[in-house]
């Protein structure tokens, strides 16, 4: 049984999906310009800004959001060719390790950035996707300093000794993440709130990796 590996602090997904060839410039002024081709085959240059690390779940304050600019700095600059002359200041990346890691780059003020791939959207119970959206692989980037977040799972009989459940906690700065308010089914409502996949392999769902 696999838990699947929570992306770094402060990490939002991109909007276009299954895209190729991703890569991640970082300036001095603390943007990060990450750049794709579509499935359309057209390049994207998307300028992102203005979140690092995470807050500690609180009702009195929102969770730290980035800002996105798909226009790769027209929106924010008005200039067309901000992204021509984008200045790369970003070293070598050595973090943590990450799954599902795509690129990552340690930017001179210490902080890290990354860009991480998955399929977020698999089907649940084993049930095998059925539309193009469950398939989609998603980028999700991150901003962060410091430790990650930490997930420790243990397990143990349930229902009588007929099933295995799964038990864990998942701690950000020592303190626990949590979120306020959900759909009944569990779909969160805010930006607090954090679903934790698992995945199996080679179980009573097929041979492989099943949501």
């Amino acid at each position: 049984m696999l838990i699947v590996t929570l992306p770094a602090a402060a990490s939002e997904p991109l909007s276009n999906t299954n895209v190729k060839a991703p890569g991640l410039a970082v300036n001095k002024k603390g943007e990060a310009m990450i750049t794709y081709r579509m499935s359309t085959g057209k390049t994207r240059h998307v300028l992102v800004w203005g979140a690092i690390n995470a807050n500690i779940p609180t009702q009195s304050s929102p969770q730290v959001r980035f800002k996105y600019d798909y226009a790769g700095g027209f929106g924010k600059y008005h200039n067309g060719d901000y992204w021509k002359s984008f200045r790369n200041v970003c070293g070598p990346y050595d973090g943590p390790t990450l799954a599902m890691l795509v690129v990552a780059c340690k930017a001179p003020d210490g902080s890290y950035w990354a860009v991480q791939s998955f399929q977020r959207a698999l089907p649940l119970l084993g049930f095998k996707p059925w539309n193009a959206r469950q398939t989609a692989t998603e980028l999700h980037v991150s901003h962060w300093t410091g430790d990650l977040p930490g997930l420790s799972v243990g397990v143990h009989w349930t229902y009588g000794h007929s099933a295995v459940g799964v038990f864990g906690q998942f701690l950000y700065q020592g303190k626990p993440v949590y979120g306020f308010k959900s759909t009944a089914e569990g779909n969160p409502l805010g930006r607090y709130e954090r679903n934790v996949y698992i995945d199996t392999h080679n179980s009573v769902y097929g041979s492989g990796y099943w949501r």
